[in-house]
């Protein structure tokens, strides 16, 4: 398990169109090595179903709190046995550790997934800025992204594809890259442009996604840039961004280290396209989550917040009070949320998970649910109108699928 502290700067598409209480996602192809033109897997599930969640770096925590976070990316060449477009994973650091999380119902890993700034410091010499003096990941990070693009592609699949090996039925939930948008600042001599961000996100997240089916990945929130770089941002952002990451307290609606105007999650929520987000302690600094009030996260819940992550060890005064609060804390499946529109897709034809049912309006055709292996579990010929009984299913994660398309649900106990 890997811990990393960022510098101050340099830190953090056919007819169907889904509807969900909790997003379903529209999967493209998979069991690829790398991105694909075509995309791949879009929108959201939320693998803590509709309860905040709770999560440290500690493992040994896991049976008070839902989830723990782990550093990944430092391995020898990103874990690739060469430093190459078509090398394989021979080495995979938190693999244990997601293998004995697979085994625990409604517990998972959240990686840190820092492959660009690890790997740019172990063979450009390109480190934090908060490290060394340049040249440094804050004025070389671009240049040795766009030297090395393939690569960083080519580790984050082959690490998907082994994670998928050790945990076949139970996602990873995949934080990018912190601090992304620093690759875009005139400091770099070579910068990325807003849409060559979003370009190479989509292509990362596809990386993982066609290796671990059901995948949740997500971007980091930089709080302190301006209004016109947080829309800049999050406008080019692709739809194979499930969630935002970022640091943020639970006792404001001011994010930590913001310098803009609406610096805040109500207007990141706004500008990056209504996603869930996931929050993170700020190092070195008391949680402002368990030190605050049942009311107050219930406000963070309202703007979109569904769980939060300590950096520091939480005592057990603080498991005390997290337990305290677990049952007035309301659900994070607030309301019916529509699924985000990609690429032009028709609104025509809708499903709707309601409990036990899937109901669905102009739809027709077969639908069909998948278990998360493939497996082909329920079938059933649909008229325009009507509903699908899955209270047999076992709780779990599944696919629908009518047509070409397929979309992701969670059975709920």
């Amino acid at each position: 398990m890997h811990h990393h502290s960022f510098p101050l700067r340099g830190f953090y598409s056919m007819a169907l169109s889904i509807m969900l209480i909790l997003i379903f996602l529209t999967a493209g192809s998979a069991g690829t090595n790398d991105a694909t033109s075509s995309g791949c897997a879009t929108g959201f599930t939320n693998p803590f179903g509709c309860k905040f969640a709770f999560g440290s770096y500690q493992s040994n925590l896991l049976n008070q709190l839902d989830f723990v976070g782990t550093w990944v990316g430092d391995e020898p060449n990103g874990g690739l046995n060469s430093w190459s477009s078509s090398g394989t994973n021979n080495s995979c650091g938190d693999c244990n550790l997601v293998k004995s999380v697979a085994g625990q119902s409604e517990k998972f890993v959240v990686f840190y997934a820092y492959f660009i700034g690890f790997q740019a410091c172990k063979k450009g010499g390109y480190c934090d800025c908060n490290t060394q003096s340049a040249p440094n990941l804050c004025t070389n990070g671009a240049k040795w992204i766009r030297d090395n693009r393939a690569q960083l592609i080519r580790a984050y699949g082959e690490y998907a594809r082994v994670v998928h090996q050790n945990s076949p039925n139970k996602p990873v939930i995949w934080w990018l890259e912190g601090d992304f948008i620093q690759y875009s600042y005139d400091d770099q001599i070579s910068p990325l442009s807003y849409a060559e961000l979003g370009a190479l996100a989509r292509d990362i997240a596809c990386a993982i996604k066609n290796n671990e089916p059901g995948a949740i990945v997500g971007m980091n929130h930089s709080p302190w840039i301006n209004d016109e770089q947080m829309k800049g941002f999050w406008g080019a952002m692709p739809p194979e961004i499930d969630i935002v990451w970022l640091q943020g307290p639970g006792d404001n609606n001011v994010l930590n280290n913001s310098w803009a105007k609406t610096g805040c999650y109500d207007s990141l929520s706004k500008y990056a396209n209504r996603r869930k987000m996931m929050a993170e302690t700020s190092y070195g600094t008391p949680d402002r989550w368990t030190t605050t009030t049942v009311d107050n996260i219930n406000a963070r819940i309202a703007q979109g917040v569904i769980a939060v992550h300590f950096n520091t060890t939480p005592s057990s005064s603080n498991i005390s009070t997290i337990a305290s609060y677990r049952p007035q804390l309301k659900s994070t499946c607030t309301g019916v949320a529509s699924a985000r529109r990609h690429n032009g897709e028709s609104a025509a034809r809708r499903i709707v998970r309601y409990g036990n049912a899937i109901k669905f309006t102009n739809a027709g055709g077969t639908l069909c649910i998948i278990s998360m292996t493939g497996q082909q579990v329920m079938q059933r010929a649909t008229a325009e109108t009507g509903s699908m009984d899955i209270s047999a299913l076992p709780v779990g994660v599944y696919f629908i699928k009518t047509g070409s398309t397929m979309a992701k649900f969670m059975r709920q106990p």
